[in-house]
């Protein structure tokens, strides 16, 4: 999306909301190989603890040179329809379109802008990314004085495309298909339409949510209703039941973006591939599957990356559901 890099680099880096995470590769993009790898979970997750965390990773890589994401409000994904034009033109034309798509002033955005196809009635669709330029500023000067320089500084959705094509390339063919990235703070609903991405929004739920009604319900700290949530034990149907009302207003929204997809290109998604720290929370597979009517299941973001020797594949299985966002930073090379 935006590009400040010194050179290519082949180390991803998820810096959450409740974790970061990194993902080092090496070889050729079509046939990666996994060097390294590690997820730190945030205790007090401020400005100085993040710091002590990214300067604890810089040590441990071998090259500094990361990509990075960004989500959240700040950033808007659009999709719209324009007369067929060159790169250059399209470029120059958004100077003086992007304002009508984005709830911006465009005095205050970064725009990019990108051709995805072309349709019918001699027009095209073409990606629009703004991103607020303080945000920007905000990631960079956090990572500075750590040790790390930020290279490519893509954003979530997109990281779980190009994590998602390089490992099932076959299984978007003829079809269509939605990538839910489900986060501390966040969830991605990405739709692409065989290998091009169609739909994204991004949903104001996630984890924290979760760890906050249990909270509030069982009158514990924040830390012990995580636990709870990552591993409720013999507690399963109390959670379920605290959740509730957050999971339905989850797949509320979830089916009202199919619904929309649906409308707007005329057929529906075939399958759904879940994805995130919330997606082990237990039972949730279950419930999109039946409330959504929908085949839905969980993806290996490395299942057609090598992994080297030296790397504990018992490690990488305990926590590979939440580096997709970090294996798809790390391909951009």
């Amino acid at each position: 999306m935006i590009s400040i890099a010194r050179k290519m680099a082949q180390t991803g880096l998820d810096i959450g909301n409740s974790s970061v995470k990194f993902v080092q590769l090496s070889g050729k993009r079509e046939n990666p190989i996994l060097k390294n790898f590690e997820l730190i979970k945030l205790k007090e997750g401020n400005t100085d603890e993040y710091r002590e965390v990214l300067a604890n990773i810089a040590k441990k890589l071998t090259s500094k040179d990361v990509n990075i994401s960004i989500s959240g409000p700040q950033l808007v994904v659009r999709y719209v329809d324009l007369p067929k034009m060159n790169e250059e033109e399209l470029k120059s034309s958004m100077k003086f379109q992007a304002g009508e798509h984005i709830p911006f002033d465009i005095k205050d955005v970064i725009i990019d802008c990108q051709k995805v196809e072309d349709i019918e009635h001699g027009k095209m669709k073409v990606l629009l990314v703004a991103v607020k330029k303080e945000t920007i500023d905000k990631l960079v000067k956090l990572v500075e004085g750590t040790g790390i320089f930020p290279g490519i500084i893509d954003c979530d959705s997109f990281a779980l495309t190009n994590a998602f094509l390089l490992n099932f390339p076959d299984a978007v063919e003829g079809t269509n298909v939605a990538l839910l990235g489900l986060g501390e703070k966040y969830t991605v609903v990405n739709i692409m339409k065989g290998k091009t991405p169609s739909f994204t929004r991004e949903l104001q739920i996630g984890g924290r949510d979760f760890a906050q009604a249990i909270s509030e319900k069982l009158d514990v700290n924040i830390k012990a209703a995580s636990l709870l949530k990552e591993e409720p034990g013999e507690r399963l149907q109390q959670i379920l039941e605290i959740t509730k009302p957050i999971i339905v207003h989850m797949v509320e929204e979830v089916k009202l973006s199919l619904t929309y997809y649906e409308n707007q290109i005329g057929s529906s998604v075939d399958k759904i591939y879940l994805s995130g720290g919330l997606s082990g929370f237990k039972g949730l597979e279950e419930i999109f599957k039946k409330s959504l009517e929908t085949d839905c299941g969980f993806w290996d973001p490395f299942k057609r990356i090598k992994i080297d020797k030296g790397v504990s594949e018992e490690k990488l299985n305990s926590v590979k559901n939440q580096l997709h966002v970090a294996v798809g930073l790390a391909l951009r090379y």
